[in-house]
């Protein structure tokens, strides 16, 4: 009878815990913004996927391919709670026309995964560079 009372209770600890770790993170009810979180926000799918949205999605602007203008544009945006973007701007730049071609691509991308702090979802700062480059 106490081995069949312990081996019931040690089954019901372990679906406690696993239906624990299966949980979704909860939703903060805080407007902060954070710099550091535990859970960087990140594109539907993580890096691989957005790089092929990028690949798929740039358009290189004509004047920067015929004056060979290659460079790194640093976007700086806030990830909210629900995936989409707020504040989207420019951290650094490249040249007009690779800035325009970078926020276009950025604004218009699916809503992303937000970050997470102490197990919640919350509004953090992310950077996002798009870097140009030209086959030679």
């Amino acid at each position: 009878m106490m081995k069949r009372f312990i081996l019931s209770t040690l089954f019901i600890l372990s679906f406690s815990v696993i239906k624990a770790q299966s949980t979704s993170p909860v939703v903060s009810q805080s407007d902060s913004v954070y710099l550091q979180t535990d859970k960087a926000p990140e594109f539907v799918g993580g890096q691989k996927k957005l790089n092929r949205y990028l690949v798929k999605t740039l358009r290189y602007p004509a004047y920067a391919v015929e004056h060979n203008i290659q460079g790194t544009v640093v976007l700086q945006t806030i990830v909210e709670k629900d995936g989409s973007f707020s504040q989207l701007r420019i951290k650094t730049s490249a040249s007009t026309d690779l800035d325009a071609e970078a926020l276009r691509v950025i604004a218009q991308s699916p809503k992303w995964v937000p970050a997470q702090k102490d197990g919640k979802i919350v509004r953090a700062y992310h950077e996002i560079p798009v870097v140009f480059t030209l086959a030679n």
